[in-house]
């Protein structure tokens, strides 16, 4: 006879499936729609890590030497800075 925690256990797990399957078929989409989707993710996230980098790269780069360059933006930079590390924990 099985074990009644192993058997809920099992149960739960069943049912975890089962709800995560009708949440991908509720979308319409094939598993080559799915597959384009990743992808495309994928390519989107290695952009937003080279702007970010290359955001950085100018933020922090403004100093030469003594001399402190100012320059107009540096919010809209930082706030740019801020949205694609919003973007990448999402």
């Amino acid at each position: 006879m099985r074990d009644r925690k192993a058997v809920v256990r099992e149960c739960k797990i069943l049912g975890t499936v089962a709800d995560r399957l009708a949440a991908y078929e509720d979308t319409g989409l094939s598993p080559e729609d799915i597959e384009t989707l990743q992808r495309e993710n994928k390519q989107l996230k290695t952009v937003l890590k080279q702007a970010r980098a290359e955001l950085h790269k100018f933020y922090d780069n403004r100093f030469e030497g003594d001399k402190l360059y100012i320059f107009a933006g540096r919010t809209e930079l930082r706030d740019a800075i801020q949205a694609i590390d919003e973007l990448e924990e999402g």
